[in-house]
Order: structure tokens, then C-alpha cells, then sequence
């Protein structure tokens, strides 16, 4: 890179892979010349390690530094965004930041909700909602609670996670999220005393995490400092698509889960290429149906077709199956004869916050008459 440069501009090391070079002087036309020979600097560049050689490439943006720009952060947080559309546009290319540019100025936005996320985690302006997930047959007591992550803003204004979550996954940040939310379901649990009832907690785990083994190491931790009791009160969620991306990770990570007598249950099953033979590799207690399956029931024969074929399958496999976005009695009718054990969803229950769902669930232990 430094042979690339000319004398008087400035190249630094910002941290990790990440480098920044100052352009002094320099004309738009020049800057891409120059950030355009570091790419192909670097795709020509082989590292050798034990015999084997390792291609290295760069994706870099170039942002014009002139009396329009605001102030030094202005400038790295644009050169940030358009590195990520280099990346994301092919990698070992340049991209040239401009105002008007809507993909930069999505990143831009993403770039923000990040330091919003690791404010809320210093912070502790996370909030946890949750949803009841009921047994569809009578004589079945047990009673699953999931659950929802919410921020607060500065305001007192609840934000849904569909608005940080993106953000989070891209900056690396949702293995951090999923901790937080682990370490307050362990303490809710242990403090509601539900180690004596038939409730589970279920706490979704991204697919970062579940491919993250310093993650595992942390979540085990917390699990045995928790104790048995506590453990057999929860419920990890995963998504299809992150066991089959981590496929050994997942082995590995289920394995010790169940042996803390953890649960597992298999999320938005359907969603992707669902492939019924992975199921074997995985002992796994419940199987969650994509909601898109679900919410099209009434209209689409095709999905009550699908839904019969899990529900079967599942009961080969001696899993039980849960059902989400139930959103009316027809549906759940339906769901019921079919042979669907649990139900998910606003007609069941509205997601509220946890504390108070936690209280009542105590008063109804306690005081089950009045």
C-alpha cells in the first residue's frame, strides 16, 4: 500500500484490517487512480503460509475531503459506509462516495444504530418483552414464554428490533445482544422461583452466535454458573438456516446444551431449502413452523399440504411442533386438528413486557383460585 502512495500522503494503521490513507492535494480523478492501483496491488499480493498461498484482496472508499465536510468523524463514518458497499458490490473494488448516493446513505444510518447498540448495552437500555407460546392440546400444562428484545430510546420510545437488528448482525454486534439477553433470562428465571413449574423461557440465538464458539464458551459459563434448576427452565431457539451454515458448530454447541437439560427447539423451519434429513443429526425437543405457512393456511392448499408433512414428520422423529402468527380462531382451529402442538401469535397472546407477564404467571401459581 505505502508503494502505492506518493511521498507527502499519510497511510495508518486504524485497527484490526483496517487502514486509512490521507490524500493530500489530491483531485477526485487522482484519488481513484491511486486507491484503484492499491486494489490491484493487493490482488496481486500472495501470502505464503506452510507451503499454501493466500489470496489477499481490498474494498476501499474514497471520500472527497473539501469545505463541505463537517468534521473529521463525518469524513471516516463516509469512508466507512462506502468501504461496506465495496464489499458488498463484489469486494477488491473502490467506491466512490456521493451525497445523494441511497445505498451510503443506508449504511450511513446502520453505522449510527451501532453506536446506538453499544450505548443501550452500556446502558442497559434494552427491555425484554414476551409472547406466551400455548399447548393446543388440553391435557398439556407446559406453557412456553419467548423472549422479544426491545430498546428504549432516549425518549421513552419502545424501537422494535427489525430497526437495529441489521445493524447489529453487520458490525458484529448481535453475539453481544444475544448475551445480555441469555444473562437476563438466567436471572429473570431465578428470580420469578419458576425452577418449580412446567414454563420455559426461550431465548433466540442468531446465527453469528451459533457460529461463534467464543460465544459458546460464554454461554456455557453462564448456563453452569446458573445451576440445573434454572437450566431446565429454558429454551434455546436456532434457525434452520444457522445449523445448516455451522453445521459442526451446531452438533457441538446442541450437545452441550441438552446435557445442561436445556431444550432446543428448530425456528422458521421452512424458510429456506428445509431438508427433512438434517433433522436425524440433531436431537432437538421442538420444531417451529415458519410463519409463512401459517398466516396463508386458509387461503392456500399447498400450506396446509406443508404443514401436515412436518407435523408428521416431526411426530416420526418424536419432536413436537409449534406453530407461529396465529392471528385468529379459524387458524387455530386448524392447527389443532392437524395435530400442531403449541401455538404462536397475536391471537393467543400480544407480546408485553416480561416482568409484568412474569408477575401474573406468579399470582396464578400462587393464588390459582383468586
Amino acid at each position: 500500500m505505502q508503494d502505492s502512495l506518493r511521498k507527502h500522503d499519510t497511510l495508518a494503521r486504524l485497527g484490526g484490517d483496517e487502514f486509512a490513507v490521507l490524500l493530500e492535494h489530491c483531485s477526485p480523478q487522482d484519488g481513484l487512480r491511486i486507491a484503484q492501483k492499491i486494489c490491484d496491488r493487493m490482488s496481486e499480493f500472495r501470502f505464503v503460509h506452510e507451503d499454501k498461498k493466500f489470496r489477499v484482496g481490498a474494498s476501499i472508499g474514497l471520500v472527497p475531503v473539501n469545505r463541505t465536510s463537517v468534521s473529521v468523524s463525518t469524513i471516516l463514518q463516509a469512508a466507512d459506509t462506502s468501504c461496506y458497499v465495496a464489499k458488498e458490490t463484489g469486494r477488491n473494488r473502490v467506491h466512490v462516495w456521493e451525497e445523494s448516493d441511497e445505498t451510503l446513505k443506508i449504511r450511513s444510518g446502520e453505522t449510527r444504530w451501532a453506536t446506538r447498540i453499544e450505548r443501550a448495552l452500556q446502558d442497559q437500555s434494552f427491555i425484554l418483552y414476551a409472547q406466551s407460546i400455548v399447548p393446543l392440546k388440553a391435557a398439556r400444562s407446559v406453557r412456553h414464554i419467548e423472549l422479544l428484545l426491545r430498546m428504549i430510546d432516549t425518549d421513552g420510545e419502545i424501537i422494535l428490533p427489525g430497526a437495529f437488528l441489521p445493524a447489529a448482525e453487520r458490525f458484529n454486534l448481535v453475539s453481544h445482544i444475544d448475551r445480555w439477553v441469555l444473562a437476563q433470562a438466567l436471572e429473570q428465571i431465578a428470580k420469578s422461583g419458576l425452577g418449580d413449574s412446567e414454563i420455559k423461557i426461550c431465548v433466540n440465538v442468531s446465527g453469528q452466535s451459533f457460529g461463534d464458539r467464543a460465544f459458546h464458551k460464554a454461554a456455557l459459563q453462564l448456563l453452569d454458573e446458573a445451576g440445573s434448576e434454572t437450566c431446565r427452565c429454558l429454551c434455546i431457539e436456532i434457525t434452520e438456516t444457522a445449523v445448516i451454515t455451522n453445521m459442526d458448530e451446531a452438533v457441538s454447541f446442541i450437545d452441550d446444551l441438552r446435557r445442561r437439560g436445556i431444550s432446543v427447539a428448530l425456528d422458521d423451519f421452512g424458510a429456506g431449502s428445509s431438508s427433512f434429513g438434517y433433522l436425524k443429526c440433531f436431537p432437538i425437543d421442538y420444531l417451529k413452523i415458519d410463519g409463512q405457512f401459517i398466516s396463508g393456511l386458509l387461503n392456500d392448499p399447498l400450506n396446509e399440504a406443508t404443514i401436515r408433512c412436518f407435523v408428521e414428520v416431526a411426530r416420526v422423529l418424536r419432536i413436537e411442533t409449534i406453530a407461529e402468527f396465529v392471528s385468529d380462531e379459524e387458524t387455530c382451529a386448524k392447527l389443532k386438528a392437524f395435530g400442531v402442538d403449541f401455538g404462536q401469535g397475536f391471537y393467543i397472546h400480544k407480546p408485553e413486557p416480561l416482568n409484568d407477564l412474569l408477575d401474573r404467571l406468579s399470582f396464578e401459581q400462587t393464588d390459582p383460585v383468586g
